[in-house]
């Protein structure tokens, strides 16, 4: 790629990183929002909510854990063997899958 300070070359490593983000990002966001409206932080947002039977709620989060497994897919796919940062790459991507399993849990939904 030929920009204003020379030739670049474009790294396979970017989409798979950028998608990651992007479930992490959508994870974040979803717990922010949870956090605004209970005053607490997200988790115990998430624990009075499930008390409550806070079905709408409930449904959001399975929406956003949903989103971020698909999200987490495709920087699975796109971080291939060839790519240098694959096997960082693919903890981190195991470790959140790891905090979606918990969230879900609390939701009462296993994995």
């Amino acid at each position: 790629m030929k920009t204003k300070w020379g030739e670049v070359g474009v790294s396979t490593w970017i989409p798979g990183v950028a998608m990651f983000e992007m479930a992490v990002l959508e994870l974040k966001v979803a717990e922010a929002s949870l956090s605004l409206s209970s005053g607490g932080d997200g988790e115990e947002k998430l624990v009075v909510l499930v008390e409550r039977g806070a079905v709408e709620d409930d449904e959001r989060w399975e929406e956003v854990l949903n989103g971020a497994e698909t999200k987490l897919d495709g920087a699975a796919a796109l971080a291939g063997a060839g790519v240098s940062l694959s096997s960082r790459l693919g903890t981190r991507i195991e470790m959140l899958r790891d905090e979606i399993r918990v969230k879900r849990g609390m939701l009462g939904r296993g994995s």
